[in-house]
C-alpha cells in the first residue's frame, strides 16, 4: 500500500505541475498534458483499488475474533467508495478535457478539487491503519 501511495502522490504532484503551467499555454497542449497527469492518476488509483480487500477478502484474526473491528471495517467501506468515486472522476475529468467540453478553468477547479481529495484519502488511509493496530481499550475507561 505504501508504494502504490507513493506513486499515487508523485502522479498527484505531475497533475499539480501541469495545472500550474503559464496560463497563456492553456490550449490544446495543456489539456493534452493535464489529460496525460490525469491518466497516469486514474491507473495508478485503480492498482490502487485492485490491492485493497474487499470485505469478502478481510483476515479475522486467529487470537481475536473481532479484528479488524466492525468500525474499522466501516471505515474502510467508506474509503473503498471514495477511492471508487475517485477514479469515476477522474475518467470523467479526462473524457471532458480530450472533448473539449470544458473550459481551463473549470478544469483547472474540477482537477484541484480531485487534488484535494487525493490528499485527503491518504491522510484517511494512513489513519486507517493506524487505528487498526493500534488496541481499542474501550471507551470511558
Amino acid at each position: 500500500m505504501y508504494l502504490q501511495n507513493d506513486l499515487l502522490m508523485g502522479a498527484a504532484e505531475e497533475l499539480r505541475h501541469a495545472l500550474a503551467e503559464n496560463a497563456a499555454a492553456r490550449g490544446r497542449e495543456w489539456a493534452i498534458r493535464v489529460g496525460h497527469a490525469l491518466s497516469d492518476v486514474e491507473k495508478i488509483l485503480r492498482q490502487h483499488a485492485g490491492e485493497i480487500p474487499t470485505g469478502d477478502e478481510t483476515l479475522i484474526g486467529q487470537e481475536r475474533a473481532l479484528l479488524p473491528s466492525p468500525g474499522i471495517e466501516r471505515k474502510a467501506d467508506a474509503l473503498r467508495e471514495e477511492l471508487q468515486d475517485l477514479i469515476d472522476n477522474v475518467r470523467m475529468l479526462r473524457t471532458e478535457l480530450a472533448a473539449g467540453r470544458e473550459s481551463s478553468a473549470n478544469s483547472t477547479q474540477k482537477a484541484h478539487t480531485l487534488l484535494h481529495r487525493l490528499d485527503k484519502l491518504e491522510r484517511a488511509e494512513v489513519e486507517l491503519v493506524q487505528q487498526s493496530i493500534t488496541p481499542d481499550i474501550g471507551a470511558g475507561d
